[in-house]
């Protein structure tokens, strides 16, 4: 079965311009299972504390988890470059063999066998270069990212990575003129030494103070920067409000140290507090084009864990034309504020219709690719089979290898009906990670293939969504 996209990155980055675009994708992508000295940030500029993947101490699982993303978002790039860069590269003579080459790795056949899947036409220049100080970018180029990263900040981007980090948090979201529940912001005043515990201690009590009082019930708490539901916390009852308070003042205690005055201006802590906004939820993605043009691509509904962790998208084709005209105006305006900042690329959005239908509000933005974004450009793949309702279900968690889970689904993926949009392989008979997008006639028969594939999770003794 060959693949084929509607569009790709590549092509759409290309729009709007006499100029060839020179955009080069660039994605965190270990070689190896583990780090044996684990670091506590992987950044000193631009924090994340716990709340983004590849941001924490590494592990084995932490890797297997950014080469995933890699594979999933590098899916869509088209016939273009894509760095691959090693995040947690050999250190010692031990793990290199003394060979300055890299030598062939499980991550590298994994994410090639991905690939193979697309049309020729439609597969990425992959480049896979030790480590972010070996990417050699060619004359006239930049590079396009997930979140911004200290190893990177030596490579011309589309966008200042300064400017890109507060597009992403939820403070700019907070403070802009779009749509958007009222929000409080509290911003931490950052105590004049790190080594200063009793200042922190003070300014953590001073930050969850707001949230101890605040005065209505269901509301909702967001760590500024955060991604997938992680960092986000809708606190219903007041157990759950002791509990957010209880993990925020660990985040705020861990994550306080390494707020400098060197990046306090991004508001890296920064809290928001909203009501919580009850109706139908959408995930919405589109593309900005350099002149500020937005092309819709689809409009699905956001599938979270226990854990409030993003683990798929659902898309209903034939209701796209509805929908595309429902948030018409939230994707212009939104389009606006973001060419306006000198954004352009790929765009997220969560957006709400309050139950009474009165207005749509912008709950969450993400300019970047995300993860439910190739659902759109998949639309000729799967409605040229008949199959209108399509689903992706990411991460699953499964035991055993490759080979067994396309023996088991051999038909569906055949037929078009499923594709592995990600796979890395455990390392020693862990668990592999892996993302699907499935296809249905209808509901019915989606919801059916669905089960089947939790079922087969469930026989493996893992997981979706975990």
């Amino acid at each position: 079965m060959t693949i084929v996209l509607d569009t790709t990155l590549d092509d759409l980055y290309s729009l709007d311009s006499d100029e060839p675009h020179g955009v080069i994708t660039a994605y965190p992508h270990p070689s190896l299972p583990s780090r044996a000295m684990p670091h506590p940030f992987s950044s000193e500029h631009f924090l994340y504390g716990i709340t983004f993947p590849n941001t924490t101490a590494p592990n084995a699982m932490q890797n297997i988890l950014e080469r995933g993303i890699a594979q999933r978002y590098s899916f869509i790039a088209g016939r273009a470059p894509v760095i691959l860069f090693d995040s947690h590269p050999a250190t010692t003579d031990a793990e290199t063999g003394n060979n300055p080459e890299p030598p062939p790795s499980p991550a590298i056949a994994d994410i090639l066998t991905l690939q193979a899947q697309l049309h020729p036409t439609q597969r990425p220049e992959l480049h896979f270069p030790r480590n972010a100080s070996a990417i050699d970018l060619p004359p006239n180029t930049q590079i396009a990212i997930i979140v911004p990263q200290d190893e990177l900040a030596h490579l011309p981007h589309i966008l200042p990575p300064e400017t890109h980090y507060h597009l992403l948090s939820k403070r700019w979201l907070a403070l802009s003129s779009l749509p958007t529940p009222t929000s409080t912001i509290i911003d931490p005043i950052i105590p004049p030494t790190p080594d200063h515990p009793a200042a922190i201690e003070a300014e953590i009590t001073r930050m969850l103070h707001p949230i101890q009082t605040y005065p209505t019930l269901p509301f909702v708490i967001k760590v500024s920067v955060a991604a997938s539901g992680r960092g986000t916390f809708v606190v219903c009852s007041e157990a759950e409000r002791s509990d957010a308070c209880t993990r925020l003042r660990a985040i705020l205690h861990t994550s306080f140290p390494h707020v400098t005055p060197q990046n306090a201006h991004l508001h890296p802590l920064s809290l928001i507090l909203q009501p919580f906004v009850a109706g139908e939820a959408h995930g919405i993605s589109f593309f900005l084009t350099q002149t500020g043009r937005a092309i819709f691509h689809a409009a699905s509904r956001q599938q979270f864990n226990g854990q409030g962790q993003w683990c798929g998208g659902w898309v209903s084709f034939p209701a796209q034309q509805r929908l595309e005209k429902r948030y018409a105006r939230v994707v212009l305006a939104l389009a606006e504020n973001l060419h306006a900042e000198g954004y352009y690329g790929p765009v997220g959005a969560d957006v709400m219709t309050e139950e009474n239908g009165a207005r749509h509000v912008i709950v969450d933005v993400n300019p970047r690719v995300t993860g439910s974004y190739h659902l759109g450009l998949l639309r000729g793949h799967f409605v040229g089979r008949g199959l209108v309702e399509v689903a992706v279900l990411s991460p699953l968690y499964v035991v055993g290898d490759r080979s067994g889970f396309v023996g088991r689904f051999e038909r569906e993926i055949e037929e078009g009906r499923m594709i592995v949009t990600a796979w890395v392989q455990g390392m020693d008979g862990g668990r592999s990670y892996v993302a699907v997008t499935v296809g249905g006639e209808d509901e019915r028969r989606l919801k059916r293939l669905v089960r089947e594939v939790e079922a087969f999770v469930r026989v493996g003794e893992a997981g979706v969504g975990e």
